[in-house]
Order: C-alpha cells, then sequence, then structure tokens
C-alpha cells in the first residue's frame, strides 16, 4: 500500500490542474517505470510532465479562446454598420479593438454610423456633407459607394425624402418566386396562377406582405 501512497498523490494532483484523460495518461505512463527506482527519480520526473503537460494544455486552450474571439471579415462588416445600441456585450468587446486598431478603421466606423442614421431616419440633409466627406476620406471601397450615388442622386435623393417605397413591388417579386421556384419544370403558367391567387386570399400572407 505504501508503494501505492505516491501514485494516488500524483492522481490527486493530476485531477485537480488537469483534465481527465491527461490525468490517465500521466497514470498509466508512470505505472510502466520500475518500482525499485521510483524514489530515485520519480519526483523531478512527475514534476517534469506535470510541468509539459499543463503547458500544452494551456496552449491549446489559448488557441481555442483566440479562434472564438476571431472575426471573420462579415462579421466585423456587420459589426460596423449595425446600431450600437443593439451591440450585446461580447461584440462590444469584438468591436472597440478594432475601431482602436487604426486611425482609418475609426473614420470608417464613423461614416458608416453616419450612413446607417442618414437612411433609416431618412436625413436628406445628411447625404450632401457625407459624399464631402467621404470624398475627402480618399478611402477607396467607400468612394465607389459614393461614385454609385453620384450615379444615381435623384433616385437616393428621393428615397429619402418621399414616403413611396417600392417595397412592396419587391416583396410581391419574392414572393411569386418562392412559389415558382418548387414547380420549375413540373407546373405550367395555369397552376401557377392559381398558387399565386390562393396565396393572395390568405390572411397571414396580406400580412407578410
Amino acid at each position: 500500500m505504501e508503494i501505492l501512497l505516491p501514485f494516488l498523490s500524483l492522481f490527486q494532483i493530476c485531477k485537480s490542474r488537469l483534465s481527465g484523460s491527461y490525468a490517465l495518461s500521466l497514470i498509466r505512463q508512470t505505472f510502466l517505470w520500475d518500482f525499485n527506482d521510483w524514489n530515485a527519480r520519480g519526483d523531478a520526473i512527475i514534476t517534469t510532465k506535470l510541468r509539459v503537460m499543463m503547458r500544452d494544455q494551456q496552449k491549446k486552450q489559448a488557441g481555442r479562446s483566440a479562434r472564438q474571439d476571431q472575426l471573420s471579415a462579415s462579421e466585423a462588416a456587420w459589426l460596423f454598420i449595425c446600431n450600437p445600441r443593439k451591440l450585446k456585450l461580447r461584440q462590444v468587446r469584438q468591436l472597440d479593438p478594432l475601431r482602436r486598431l487604426e486611425e482609418e478603421l475609426e473614420h470608417v466606423y464613423q461614416l458608416t454610423q453616419d450612413f446607417r442614421v442618414m437612411i433609416t431616419r431618412r436625413c436628406s440633409y445628411m447625404l450632401g456633407p457625407w459624399l464631402a466627406e467621404v470624398k475627402r476620406s480618399g478611402i477607396p471601397e467607400l468612394r465607389s459607394l459614393a461614385t454609385g450615388i453620384y450615379r444615381d442622386y435623384e433616385a437616393v435623393w428621393a428615397a429619402l425624402t418621399t414616403p413611396y417605397s417600392n417595397g412592396q413591388t419587391e416583396a410581391q417579386v419574392h414572393r411569386l418566386k418562392l412559389i415558382k421556384r418548387p414547380g420549375y419544370g413540373r407546373a405550367k403558367f395555369d397552376l401557377l396562377r392559381l398558387r399565386v391567387l390562393h396565396g393572395s386570399a390568405m390572411p397571414n400572407q396580406r400580412k407578410c406582405v
């Protein structure tokens, strides 16, 4: 029983500091040693193995947490355009380092938020100053957006200053495509017409469009 005491203490250390698989692996390795040689080298080898295995586990945990915190380009772009009041605490912690990473990124964030406010609140008076600020910024991606807005300036201005929208038309076209897709290659126009008219008569459809 006395010869097992070092192994029992080792198991307690492993159980408290390492995961179960690491602990069992270390115990199996120590049982392969010669019991007579335990006092000569056991303590030093245990200490070394514990340090190595704990270091490996810490590296894996650090790598796992780094992968979880790493954002894709689409996720970062979403954080930039999203309303900051609707962000969760985890998203705020992801966004702040990006904004502080470079001065240009902070400038991009401010311009993006100004554009979001201008569109969602229909602030037509912000359009001219925003386009001028984008032109001065020299950021290629935003300047490309500004070029497209200048190309359709009248349409953009009308969208910001009038209460009319083509959202109803776009919604009906989208619904028509959803109905048409399952019958592709199997149904003709007569059946498609009946399905569209039948769907238009349903109460829940009138609420969706």
